[in-house]
Order: structure tokens, then sequence, then C-alpha cells
């Protein structure tokens, strides 16, 4: 559970500190999602989760490949 959170907790600061729209949208997705987990299954079904992890993870490596071109 504690591993569970973590990722979730850590990945939302990083699209919160990330400043663009598709990081802004991904964050009030996860925000959308985590309510309705609360009642229903949704990080079971495969499209749902695997669509947000995914645009998630290009988000966030496109920022991560920008920072380190820049140093």
């Amino acid at each position: 559970l504690m591993a569970y959170l973590g990722s979730i907790v850590s990945v939302g600061f990083l699209l919160l500190k990330n400043k663009d729209n598709m990081s802004n949208a991904l964050l009030a997705g996860l925000a959308g999602v985590s309510v309705i987990a609360l009642f229903w299954p949704v990080w079971t079904d495969e499209t749902a989760a695997l669509t947000w992890w995914g645009l998630a993870g290009v988000v966030l490596s496109s920022h991560i490949v920008q920072k380190t071109k820049k140093q």
C-alpha cells in the first residue's frame, strides 16, 4: 500500500511541478480517477490504467530529456 501511494504521490508532485497544459490535464485526471477509485476499482481496468500511466510516462520523460539536454 505504501509503495502504491508513494508512486501516486510522487507522480502527482512531478506533474504539479511541470507547468504545461498536458501535465495539468494529467494531474486533474489523476485527481478525478483517484476520487472515483474510492468507490469503484478503476485502476484494474486495463484501458484506463494503461492510457493514464502511458501518457504520464510520455509527459514526464519528455521533461526529463529536456532537462538533461540543457545541462
